[in-house]
């Protein structure tokens, strides 16, 4: 778990490393550990991800215009409201109402530069300056604690953190469904093993035909996902994948092959 200490100066708050000193104590593990090992790194808290590690950035890829996201949740018992203000140009420009625990990822907002800083605005409170003070392709985040703001980079499950090939735990990974020969409808029923909730999809797929899910799986989370084929079997899968998305597709002779596959 990364340990982190923020330092505030001038109005701007950073991640700094952290240094113990007799003044300064350890701060404690955070409380979502325990859930990472029964519900998977989709289960952290923004603020838990955060580091002040910014990655070796890979220099062949920092020129070519690749663009970093944000991620910014409210880990307060309350909902608020809060406008973020990236300083460059044609940024992220937003203004969010978030419940608690919700957690907002702006995809391909920020330019890789030497230093990024924004203007956060909390309804009802102080407008405050945060600064990510390196360059990196990681996403960059915020979390919106009760004890005010944390600013870090969030380094990628996998991948060179050049934000084209990187895989984030909480990042959606999508379902896809195929029939050979004939049409045929499939029915999906996706259960989050950590909140002990669920969704059920029903799909018809083309003859030869292909369907996505999409917002029913997280990378990083651990699923129980049934697959109900017309005509065909039922089958069940244990989802507890990273860094890949899920594909179930039944043959011509009406059999059901269900296993992890590649995100595009």
């Amino acid at each position: 778990m990364n340990r982190r200490h923020l330092l505030a100066t001038a109005g701007v708050v950073a991640l700094s490393p952290l240094v113990a000193s007799d003044d300064a104590s350890l701060p404690s593990e955070p409380t979502a550990v325990d859930s990472v090992e029964s519900c998977g790194p989709a289960a952290l808290s923004v603020s838990d991800r955060l580091t002040s590690d910014h990655g070796d950035p890979p220099w062949h890829y920092v020129d070519s215009g690749l663009t970093p996201s944000v991620a910014i949740q409210n880990e307060r018992a309350e909902s608020l409201t809060v406008s973020v203000d990236i300083d460059q140009s044609d940024a992220l420009t937003e203004t969010y109402t978030l419940e608690s625990g919700e957690r907002i990822v702006e995809r391909s907002v920020l330019e890789i530069d030497w230093s990024v800083t924004a203007t956060v605005q909390i309804e009802g409170e102080t407008t405050q300056r945060v600064a990510w003070p390196h360059q990196s392709g990681y996403r960059h985040g915020i979390a919106i604690t009760p004890d005010g703001l944390e600013v870090g980079w969030i380094p990628p499950l996998d991948g060179p953190g050049d934000t084209q090939h990187d895989c984030y735990a909480g990042d959606d990974a999508p379902i896809t469904l195929r029939s050979r020969g004939t049409a045929r409808t499939m029915t999906v029923t996706v259960v989050d093993r950590c909140t002990d909730t669920g969704t059920t999809d029903t799909v018809t797929v083309a003859a030869d035909g292909m369907e996505r899910l999409v917002g029913v799986l997280e990378n990083g989370g651990l699923y129980d996902v049934t697959i109900d084929a017309e005509d065909g079997p039922t089958e069940t899968y244990e989802f507890d994948e990273t860094c890949w998305g899920l594909e179930a597709g039944i043959d011509e002779d009406g059999d059901l092959h269900v296993d992890r596959m590649m995100i595009d």
